[in-house]
């Protein structure tokens, strides 16, 4: 009878930590449907590996500036204006967090309209959960350029050559994600190159593109994804 109870009690014990596990990965495909539509699209698609970035990611200037012209802010003078348009606007002020990281801004300041700051942490998620179900270190992308006074964007004007006179970047509307370097995880044991982030990156972005979330613009003397939200 007693080496019947310790099988059963090995038995119960065995069942009752396949539940935990099962619970466990119950929770985390939970956790995953909490991203946006886009992200769940991001699949992998042998095509990536050959993506001409400069011919898939080719939205001009102009067609970027009809949607930024169409929901963004009236564009500022000079940063001296920029509180009265946050509080008009409701811009929202972006900072680095846990999907993304804003390099220190020199000639933009950090601040979108509501639904641009939302595009970026959807691509931020979309692009975290990208690398997750891939097994790869958590990396966030680098945000270098938001919101431009008219001021800025003379000043940028004047040594770089992707800068125009009238920027989507003055509407609160763009932000430009560079394909140069990524954030690396603390204590980072698996290092990714380059090139395999801007493949997985560009995958993602193409998705929230195909959406109609975004124009893009891939920019080569500054090296970066160049983004107008819808």
């Amino acid at each position: 009878m007693r080496q019947i109870d310790w099988k059963i009690l090995i038995l119960t014990i065995v069942a009752v930590a396949l539940f935990v596990v099962l619970l466990m990965r119950s929770c985390r495909r939970t956790d995953a449907v909490r991203y946006p539509a886009a992200a769940a699209s991001v699949e992998p698609d042998s095509r990536v590996e050959g993506m001409d970035y400069a011919r898939v990611f080719n939205d001009l200037n102009d067609l970027q500036l009809e949607a930024a012209t169409g929901r963004g802010i009236v564009p500022l003078t000079t940063r001296d204006d920029l509180q009265g348009s946050i509080r008009a606007n409701h811009l929202r002020h972006v900072r680095t967090n846990r999907l993304h990281q804003i390099d220190p801004l020199t000639h933009s300041s950090p601040y979108l309209m509501p639904h641009a700051a939302r595009l970026l942490d959807d691509l931020g998620r979309a692009f975290a959960d990208t690398l997750a179900r891939r097994g790869l270190p958590p990396y966030r992308f680098i945000v270098t350029s938001m919101l431009r006074t008219q001021q800025d964007q003379a000043d940028l004007s004047s040594g770089n050559v992707n800068a125009t006179a009238n920027s989507t970047h003055c509407y609160a509307t763009t932000f430009d994600i560079t394909y140069a370097r990524f954030a690396a995880p603390e204590n980072c044991t698996s290092p990714l190159d380059v090139h395999t982030l801007t493949r997985l990156l560009g995958h993602v972005i193409k998705a929230f593109r195909q959406q109609d979330r975004c124009y893009v613009k891939y920019e080569n003397q500054q090296p970066c994804f160049h983004i107008t939200a819808r």
